[in-house]
């Protein structure tokens, strides 16, 4: 199970970093890491 953000949080970026895409799992593995 893979949570993806959608809207415009996928469009969230991070010291440039593009968060796209923006997820999290059941096992709280989050990615990119930097947007978190």
């Amino acid at each position: 199970l893979v949570a993806t953000a959608q809207g415009n949080q996928a469009n969230d970026k991070d010291e440039g970093v593009p968060c796209t895409p923006l997820q999290i799992d059941q096992s709280n593995n989050k990615s990119p890491a930097v947007c978190w």
